[in-house]
């Protein structure tokens, strides 16, 4: 007996002794590093300051610096724009100004706004996909922000929000969808896919896209998962070498996706040319020793980010695109589903499914 009490004790000690290996946190790619700030001239349009633009300086109002608001959105304190008025920063270095209105998920007519402030008619896919969405689509979805072209004009906006490409008028709006997977999924388990002990669940890992994690349990986190659930579970498992415990690693996933939609406006008439997305990923991983159920508040500390890009998201391509097919019918270039790789020790490895919504 007090052979196995040593054991027990020594197991515990092992498990206060683990660390999280070297690498075992990834951080986005490089298009999710943008910078904290941007300077941006205006002249004849919004231009970085530092992109290279020969500018006439006698035609430059001023100097404006823009504040990172989050991702490759910029917003400015100057008392010019109203506190709604946006940057989109582009990969080209370009920026584009929208105006962001946060939509209230609860409203009877969610895009109504877009008709009465912004001139929108209720037939167009932004308004059509925002009614969806707040409708239908309700499922995981905790924010939706729309960026459109600004209706109020400031001293230094362009009179026109619009691009020409190739002869074209291109027109370009941005909607801003932040979700979540709405369920814990359970990714190790003991005595499936070849897990047969504790060191099996700690040593799995989870992949989004070659961003990975570990399902490894770090000590301080272990010290807060002590309780009769995880110490029976200790002591099950000691007692019983045939049989296996309840324990459970799940994920749970989060993301923001942003959509494009890049419009042609020809002869005082817009049409849809392209939709395109990006999504911004993040897989968080939580330890449920036995008896603890989903309840999901027992936080690994383990998490996984990714960014996932569309063929056509970017500006150059978006235009091209709809340059292209905006009298035929419109590209629809999405990514409405995240894959994760789940690898265990042994070699084996399984994929979980996380669905981003749309409608």
């Amino acid at each position: 007996m007090k052979k196995r009490l040593c054991a027990i004790a020594l197991a515990f000690v092992l498990v206060l002794s683990m660390y999280i290996p070297t690498g075992a946190f990834d951080t986005r790619g490089s298009k999710t590093e943008n910078p904290d700030y941007i300077r941006v001239i205006y002249n004849n349009g919004f231009h970085v300051a530092d992109s290279g633009l020969s500018v006439n300086s006698t035609s430059v109002d001023s100097e404006i610096l823009f504040e990172q608001d989050h991702l490759n959105f910029y917003k400015t304190d100057d008392s010019r724009f109203s506190p709604d008025f946006r940057l989109v920063l582009q990969d080209n270095g370009t920026v584009i100004p929208v105006e962001a209105t946060v939509v209230n998920l609860n409203s009877d007519d969610p895009a109504g706004f877009l008709i009465d402030d912004y001139g929108y008619s209720r037939n167009s896919q932004f308004v059509r996909d925002l009614e969806q969405l707040v409708y239908n689509g309700g499922d995981g979805i905790s924010a939706i922000t729309v960026y459109t072209r600004p209706s109020v004009k400031s001293g230094l906006a362009p009179t026109d929000y619009t691009t020409v490409y190739k002869g074209k008028t291109m027109a370009t709006d941005f909607m801003e969808v932040d979700g979540s997977s709405g369920t814990l999924q359970t990714v190790v388990a003991h005595g499936k896919n070849t897990v047969e002990d504790f060191d099996d669940m700690c040593n799995t890992e989870v992949s989004f896209d070659g961003f990975r994690t570990y399902g490894l349990i770090s000590a301080t986190t272990v010290i807060k998962f002590f309780g009769s659930a995880l110490l029976r579970a200790y002591i099950d498992e000691w007692n019983n070498p045939s049989t296996y415990t309840d324990d459970t690693i799940r994920e749970y996933t989060t993301y923001t996706n942003i959509l494009r939609y890049t419009n042609v406006v020809e002869n005082g008439s817009e049409y849809l040319g392209c939709i395109s997305n990006c999504v911004y990923a993040d897989c968080t991983l939580y330890y449920c020793p036995a008896g603890a159920g989903s309840s999901g508040n027992l936080r690994s500390e383990n998490y996984t980010s990714t960014y996932y890009e569309s063929d056509h998201y970017q500006e150059t391509e978006a235009f091209e695109a709809a340059f292209d097919n905006y009298l035929n019918n419109p590209i629809i270039d999405r990514i409405e589903q995240l894959k994760i790789r789940v690898d265990y020790p042994s070699g084996a490895y399984k994929y979980v499914y996380e669905r981003v919504s749309y409608f």
